[in-house]
């Protein structure tokens, strides 16, 4: 798996919980089966353009938050630093 891959499933997954739903809530509110959020998170496949547009828009983050981290902490997801400041 590619490390933009694992870098995505990171965020996705801490963004579901900073949100407080479900993979299944998330899939219903994008309007996919949960099979192919599941396939994300798996790392099996990864979301097309449209995809991660309308997963930024729900999560109200930049696309390209969703697929890297800080640069001065590469632990940490840019978009969750917000979070953590507030």
């Amino acid at each position: 798996m590619d490390e933009t891959r694992k870098v995505f499933i990171e965020n996705l997954r801490k963004l579901l919980e900073l949100k407080g739903v479900t993979q299944k809530e998330f899939a219903d509110a994008l309007g996919l089966n949960k099979q192919t959020v599941n396939s994300w998170f798996r790392g099996v496949s990864f979301p097309n353009t449209d995809k991660l547009d309308a997963i930024a828009a729900y999560f109200d983050v930049d696309r390209g938050s969703l697929i890297s981290f800080l640069e001065t902490d590469h632990r940490i997801p840019a978009h969750l630093l917000f979070y953590m400041q507030a």
